[in-house]
């Protein structure tokens, strides 16, 4: 029997480092002290959950550890700027020498109390409220010195593969790894001799969790408060490409997530319901002729110049939020900046900046830190100070395209991440979203003129800030423009600045004004073979010179480079990598200034050898514990082998198959139960099963097999539908008055979808209407009925909300003019006692009824948590204004808001009604 030992195979059992989490609650008011357990995550959570705190608050939570033990805190926060905070103290009081910190706003905490005591303080005001906080809690032991293992990293990444190393100066022969796609329940691995581990078998672009402890103590390096779970990202499959393809959104190298204000990266996916959809959170806009409506018809949704953009986010509220990260290898010698264009779309509605709509551009390591806050991110708020253009209405804000530029110099062979997230506001009420445009460029300053001639215009690269200055006078700033034009010889250099950034980030190009001539040079190399092809990297190294004969060569590169590479192909990109059959090649480099109206060109040949020619060659593959003869050599272990026979020389490439545990997760429709997979047949879903099988080397090899199955799903809608609009059809089905009739429908994953059809009549419907206006709106309209000189009473036939005829019995009064002002004579009351006793159980409006000022108006009143409460409009009698025992409404703290239009002038108010019992 054959049998085969992968990486998998080598786990010896699932280890569960730590317990699941255990949820503390600091208190509103009062306090209370919690021992801990070790080995235990504890989540300590403000005092309103999962949900927004509550005001006025002011509790604590003393955390108590084991002897010997740390406390480590980790988490975020989300309170109202300056005057909600929370505090962490290092020991058993709030003993302020020993505060470790005094958090407001938002951000991150990191932080381990020493002493063995962690109290935390929680204080809110009375108004304003947001999420809290959340912080990760551990007992963990102070760091011996030379006992652990540090600097634990992964080199030679690939889709399914990576090689682990760390160092470890304890004098230890054994450690064991814990592997994980989880960082809970791990399985274990054990290591000798040397640090290091090859694991395979990895699924592509799938992080894994890492945790490493030896064999000179009984803790593993998680116990201590500087371990932390070693995070490694598996790379996709396939070649990387050259520059970051923005608008697919599927791609392997695209990360697309959405969630609320507070977790933008909740949920993973692409959520595209069309580019003109509120609902889509990622989608493409391909009509360069599109406008935004939002911005009153004046943004464009694809910039001009480009073919399409992505817009993140939509005009939907609810405190949402949503990203998309584009992961990207940097290869200066391909592309050394990259250029976002991005129009913003963002309401304001004047809360803190904290909780205000905003777009954020980050630049990010595989580890998803920060690689340069100052230099590589930017954060636009929604504010009135930013001078953005005003949409629809003055609460949108709208940015028109701006281009930003990031020199990518540093980060050479990086792995970066950039990632865009839009948010709205987090009070659920306002939205923010922004189109942007992704692409790869260089640092190269193009020139107006050349030859022998002075004057000249050098235009930078978009998507900085500038500012030109002579090279022998640094202080003296001669543009801020793109280009400068020059009629005079010298160097002139240009300092550049990421837009929105921090000006220590800036970096210089120059340009020499006077005699410009291209000289025309360039280097190759050799890469690698593929497909019996041989590639080669071609280095441009072209500058401009300061004579025609080029004897006076800078180092100022030429604006642009044109190759032919002699098999019938060109490039006219910077460095470029091209792929050559056996032959000998005439390649031709033609390099440019200004625009090509100078011109220099220079030959090489370039002699290619077959990468084909080979020897006798086999390529061997046997299960693992089988060995091959080559001629008179047992062969064993992996590797590339070579043997004479006397008369052929043969090259061996043996591997051994190792078994594998392949993970298979199908998903059906309840439809189609019964369901087989291979030889397997199942009448329902099942969590795991596992297949044994023989491989494509028929070895021994095992499938965990899950199969997800779609039930049928059951739903009902309902249509109210006049009784003079009957019949009416639904999906074939006539309706001649009210019914019920079922459809079924094939479900978006295939399932059976049996909706439900219910139509309800509505009968024609009568009401009282009492209007009061001024004798300056005479004549008044009354959905076409006039009213001149007198007030008047009559019946109106008009279409109900519901549209069906309506009888409206309507009354009209006049109120001829006064001279009060209106604004100071109607006053709104702060405190209503619903007690019943029939004194300011209502919440009356002085002076609005009789006054005649505003007739026309509206009232809305709304809890702390601003869901609405009551609302009327057009208020003509006392019964109209809020009854809280007629709403059922208990004590506390409310909001209203009011509207009025009168022949004195329109009013609004907003304020604060306490309700008493």
């Amino acid at each position: 029997m054959r049998f085969l030992l992968s990486f998998a195979a080598l786990f010896l059992s699932s280890v569960t480092l730590f317990a699941q989490n255990t949820t503390l609650t600091v208190p509103q008011t009062g306090g209370s002290t919690e021992t801990l357990l070790t080995r235990t995550l504890y989540t300590v959570l403000d005092n309103g959950g999962q949900s927004n705190y509550s005001n006025s608050a002011d509790g604590y939570l003393l955390l108590v550890a084991p002897a010997g033990y740390d406390i480590h805190l980790t988490g975020n926060y989300w309170t109202e700027q300056t005057n909600d905070y929370l505090e962490i103290f290092d020991a058993q009081t709030t003993n302020q020498a020993n505060r470790l910190g005094r958090w407001s706003g938002q951000g991150t905490i990191n932080v381990t109390c020493v002493s063995g005591y962690a109290y935390i303080h929680f204080y809110s005001n009375s108004s304003n409220y947001q999420r809290g906080f959340q912080l990760d809690v551990k007992c963990c032991l102070p760091m011996f010195a030379n006992l652990d293992v540090y600097n634990v990293r992964a080199e030679n990444v690939t889709e399914n593969s990576l090689e682990l190393n760390w160092v470890d100066l304890s004098g230890a022969t054994e450690w064991r790894v814990h592997y994980g796609t989880t960082p809970y329940s791990m399985q274990e691995t054990r290591v000798t001799h040397n640090p290091y581990l090859l694991i395979t078998n990895l699924q592509p672009r799938t992080y894994y969790y890492f945790r490493i402890h030896n064999n000179t103590h009984s803790y593993d390096t998680t116990d201590y408060c500087t371990a932390d779970n070693h995070v490694f990202l598996t790379a996709c499959p396939g070649e990387r490409p050259s520059c970051i393809n923005f608008t697919d959104l599927t791609s392997c190298w695209t990360y697309a997530t959405y969630g609320t204000f507070w977790d933008p990266d909740e949920t993973v996916g692409v959520y595209d319901q069309g580019s003109a959809s509120n609902t889509s959170c990622h989608t493409v806009h391909t009509d360069t002729t599109e406008y935004d409506p939002r911005t009153g018809n004046q943004l464009r949704c694809v910039p001009p110049g480009e073919i399409a953009s992505v817009r993140l986010g939509n005009w939907g509220t609810g405190a949402k939020a949503e990203s998309i990260k584009y992961e990207y290898k940097v290869d200066t010698l391909i592309s050394n900046l990259l250029i976002l264009k991005y129009a913003a779309v963002l309401e304001n509605p004047g809360h803190s900046p904290a909780e205000q709509p905003r777009f954020t551009f980050k630049i990010l390591d595989e580890y998803d830190n920060e690689i340069d806050a100052v230099c590589y991110s930017a954060d636009f708020i929604a504010a009135a100070n930013l001078g953005w253009n005003t949409g629809q209405s003055t609460s949108i804000l709208w940015k028109d395209w701006t281009t930003v530029g990031v020199d990518l110099t540093s980060l050479q062979g990086k792995r970066i991440f950039v990632k865009l997230t839009t948010y709205d506001c987090s009070q659920h009420g306002h939205y923010g979203y922004a189109y942007f445009v992704l692409k790869c460029s260089t640092k190269t300053i193009q020139s107006s003129t050349c030859g022998n001639v002075v004057e000249n215009t050098f235009t930078a690269p978009d998507g900085f800030s500038y500012e030109w200055y002579n090279a022998h006078d640094s202080n003296t700033i001669l543009s801020t423009e793109k280009s400068l034009h020059v009629t005079r010889p010298g160097v002139y250099n240009c300092r550049l600045n990421f837009v929105g950034g921090n000006s220590s980030c800036s970096f210089i190009m120059s340009a020499i004004a006077g005699t410009r001539y291209p000289c025309a040079d360039f280097s190759y190399g050799f890469i690698d073979t593929s497909q019996c092809k041989n590639r080669y990297q071609f280095y441009n190294e072209s500058v401009v010179a300061a004579d025609s004969a080029h004897n006076n060569r800078t180092t100022m590169p030429c604006d642009a480079v044109e190759w032919d590479f002699g098999d019938g192909t060109t490039s006219t990109a910077n460095n470029p990598v091209h792929a050559y059959s056996s032959g000998v090649y005439r390649v031709r480099q033609v390099a440019k200034l200004a625009g090509g109206m100078c011109t220099d060109t220079l030959y090489k040949y370039i002699n290619v050898v077959s990468p084909c020619q080979r020897f006798d060659t086999l390529f061997v593959a046997v299960c693992y514990g089988q060995t091959y003869r080559l001629f008179d050599t047992v062969v064993a272990m992996p590797g590339v082998y070579e043997r004479d026979s006397g008369i052929l020389t043969r090259t061996l490439y043996f591997s051994v198959v190792m078994p594998q545990l392949r993970f298979v997760y199908d998903t059906i429709v309840e439809n189609q139960l019964p369901y087989t997979y291979g030889t397997h047949t199942y009448a329902q879903g099942v969590e795991s099963d596992t297949i044994k099988y023989q491989d494509f080397y028929g070895c021994d090899s095992i499938i965990n097999y899950s199969l997800h199955v779609w039930p049928n799903v059951y739903n009902t809608v309902s249509r109210d539908v006049c009784v003079y609009d009957f019949p009416i059809t639904w999906n074939g089905v006539r309706f001649s008055g009210p019914g019920t009739h079922d459809a079924i429908l094939t479900g978006c994953h295939g399932e059976d979808s049996v909706l439900t059809m219910i139509v309800n009549a509505l009968l024609n419907t009568s009401s009282i209407v009492h209007d009061t206006i001024n004798e300056n709106y005479l004549p008044w309209n009354y959905h076409g009925t006039i009213f001149t000189d007198s007030a008047k009473h009559v019946e109106v036939i008009i279409r109900n909300r519901a549209g069906c005829d309506s009888v409206v019995d309507y009354t009209l009064s006049i109120v001829y003019n006064i001279t009060t002002t209106c604004d100071k004579f109607v006053q709104f009351p702060n405190v209503v006692t619903a007690n019943g006793d029939g004194i300011n159980d209502k919440f009356a409006i002085v002076n609005l009824l009789g006054s005649g000022c505003y007739p026309i108006n509206s009232l809305a009143i709304y809890d702390r948590w601003g869901a609405l409460v009551y609302s009327v409009t057009d208020i003509r009698t006392e019964d109209d204004f809020w009854d809280p025992a007629a709403t059922r409404t208990p004590a506390g703290t409310y909001f209203y808001r009011f509207v009025g239009k009168g022949y004195k002038g329109n009013l609004q108010r907003t304020g604060v009604i306490e309700v008493l019992r």
